[in-house]
């Protein structure tokens, strides 16, 4: 397939063998991308973000409630239980 490419057979071949090797240890990766970005959504949802929050401020401090809102979902989605926002 990658002959074209002037990659030789030998080193597909290789490839392919600790692409299958490394094949746990990538799933496994993914499951634990999968499992925190649930918790990102979650903080989220119990937070209420939404649009706004995400949108540029003036700068005249009437950002602080994003400020605190992101705070919180720091802490919900990385375990803090409790926040001094």
């Amino acid at each position: 397939m990658y002959k074209e490419f002037g990659i030789s057979k030998e080193l597909e071949t290789k490839t392919n063998k600790v692409e299958k090797d490394l094949k746990e240890i990538f799933e496994k990766i993914d499951e634990n991308a999968l499992y925190n970005s649930q918790k990102v959504l979650m903080a989220f949802q119990k937070n209420k973000v939404a649009q706004m929050h995400f949108e540029s401020s003036t700068g005249y401090g009437e950002g602080d409630i994003r400020k605190r809102l992101h705070r919180k979902n720091i802490c919900r989605s990385f375990g803090g239980r409790r926040c001094n926002c």
